[in-house]
């Protein structure tokens, strides 16, 4: 099936949350969902992974982030493994 996000238009790839904050998909299509172990880009400790605990809308920043055991962070700087 491929990943169908990388076929949209660039003003409709943004990043999106469900009603109840429980999961979330990054503009890239990667799917999270609380309770996800995850990498964030550009941590200073090689390989450090958090559990998501919360997910939330940033009003301020207009952004998708999730609150890990380790931090806050974008959810399009998250990967999973």
């Amino acid at each position: 099936m491929g990943n169908l996000f990388k076929d949209l238009s660039v003003d409709i790839k943004q990043d999106y949350l469900n009603v109840d904050n429980t999961v979330a998909i990054s503009s890239e299509g990667s799917i999270f969902k609380v309770g996800d172990t995850v990498y964030h880009e550009g941590s200073e400790i090689v390989g450090e992974v958090g559990i998501i605990e919360k997910l939330y809308w940033d009003k301020d920043t207009c952004d998708v982030m999730a609150k890990t055991d380790k931090g806050i962070g974008r959810i399009s700087f998250l990967y999973t493994k």
